[in-house]
């Protein structure tokens, strides 16, 4: 089997036999397993990010979640999500037609980015899915991390302590990059591909360098 990365994640279910029904709400494969002759498309991510947070956050089950970016990364996301039991999934995005269409495929909420003054009060979750993150950029104003409420989790999908992170951490807000949501797609592919779970701790060692 293999492990597939952007940018081909979406170019690659059209290639193979057969996709999991995870692959066709996220739109996208990153696994592939070959089974009985033919090659089977899976999408471990979504697992991979909840499994991350319930690292984290034993039990935890988000009542209403920010979703920032409405682009491929978002997808799992909102997948995961919804699979955790969450109350609320609302996708936040600048251009809001983006936001409107993803949810409507989704089964999501959508909201402008303007909204955020009144959407964050009441967030339990807040993701950023957009690609601000690997940049190095604020993808929000301090003032709005400022507004969650205590015991709001906020994660980013990069792999460093970006500022969103910082502001959050500052505020006294439990925080999570996606080195887990990395670690542990890569253990449900492990398990895909060989019926056996890898050593988690080994995976985890590897990330960290």
């Amino acid at each position: 089997g293999s492990n597939v990365t952007v940018p081909f994640k979406e170019k690659v279910v059209s290639l193979v036999d057969e996709v999991s029904e995870t692959s066709r709400r996220i739109g996208a494969v990153n696994t592939i397993i070959p089974r009985d002759g033919k090659l089977i498309g899976d999408n471990t991510d979504a697992y991979g990010y909840a499994a991350s947070i319930r690292e984290s956050y034993p039990g935890y089950t988000p009542e209403r979640a920010l979703v920032l970016g409405a682009g491929g990364a978002s997808r799992a996301v909102i997948v995961a999500l919804q699979e955790m039991g969450a109350g609320e999934v609302i996708i936040v995005n600048r251009t809001l037609a983006r936001a409107e269409e993803l949810a409507a495929e989704l089964g999501a909420s959508a909201a402008g980015w303007e909204t955020l003054p009144d959407l964050m009060p009441t967030a339990s979750l807040v993701t950023n899915a957009t690609a601000l993150g690997w940049y190095d950029e604020r993808v929000l104003d301090e003032r709005l991390v400022a507004m969650l409420p205590q015991g709001a989790i906020v994660t980013d999908l990069t792999y460093a302590n970006t500022p969103l992170l910082q502001d959050a951490a500052a505020q006294g807000l439990h925080t999570l990059d996606g080195l887990g949501m990395l670690v542990y797609q890569g253990v449900r592919s492990f398990e895909l591909w060989f019926g056996i779970t890898p050593p988690v701790d080994v995976m985890w060692a590897a990330a960290r360098g």
